[in-house]
């Protein structure tokens, strides 16, 4: 048995185990995203809702996660874009390991729906991307948000009934100011026609005199 070549092999096999440890890559480390399968998340409207992706990454430097959310009238993964109320960020919990984190600072029921990470693995040889199990996010309707809704509601039909009611008043009184029943449309006409039979009334003699007059002709 030649000793110096077994020698040699052992040597060269135990050089590269500590290489591969020194860089934090262990023989049976393989890059992995360790989201649970079949993963629920359950939030209120207004609240704060985080989501978590645990990485591990055997050797440094950690890799490119992007979060993506699924929509049913999308074809393809939908980015999730960074704004006042959506963040994300990385942390580290070992050499080769960390957590990228999507927080959403005041859910609302839109961002429900189905999410991925995924990790860009470029410091990996013959790995390049892979992909978490999906996350399931459900968004109701907080406590207090479903009074105030109830409470917006109700004032809205009060708001609306009173001005129905005051539009039946006005077109009520706008009724009663119109034309009397026996063709009198206004007050001083009622008084002129009064006066008129009361002057007749008063003077019957010249009504007779014309009669004579008419008949002696």
């Amino acid at each position: 048995m030649d000793w110096v070549k077994f020698g040699q092999i052992i040597t060269g096999f135990v050089i590269l185990l500590v290489d591969k440890q020194a860089q934090g890559q262990g023989l049976d480390c393989i890059p992995d995203l360790t989201v649970r399968r079949g993963t629920e998340l359950k939030a209120s409207r207004g609240e704060q809702l985080k989501i978590n992706c645990p990485v591990i990454f055997c050797s440094n430097p950690p890799p490119t996660v992007t979060w993506y959310k699924i929509k049913p009238d999308y074809p393809y993964p939908y980015p999730v874009e960074r704004t006042d109320r959506i963040q994300t960020w990385w942390r580290d919990l070992t050499e080769n390991s960390g957590i990228a984190v999507l927080l959403f600072t005041n859910v609302s029921e839109a961002d429900a729906g189905l999410y991925q990470c995924r990790g860009n693995f470029i410091s990996v040889p013959d790995v390049d991307t892979v992909v978490s199990h999906r996350i399931s996010v459900t968004v109701t309707a907080s406590f207090l948000s479903f009074h105030v809704d109830v409470a917006r509601l109700v004032l809205f039909t009060v708001v609306t009934l009173v001005v129905l009611v005051l539009l039946g008043m006005r077109t009520l009184k706008a009724k009663g100011k119109g034309p009397a029943a026996g063709g009198v449309s206004t007050q001083g006409e009622a008084v002129k026609l009064q006066e008129a039979a009361e002057s007749e009334a008063a003077d019957p003699d010249d009504s007779n005199d014309d009669c004579v007059s008419v008949a002696l002709q």
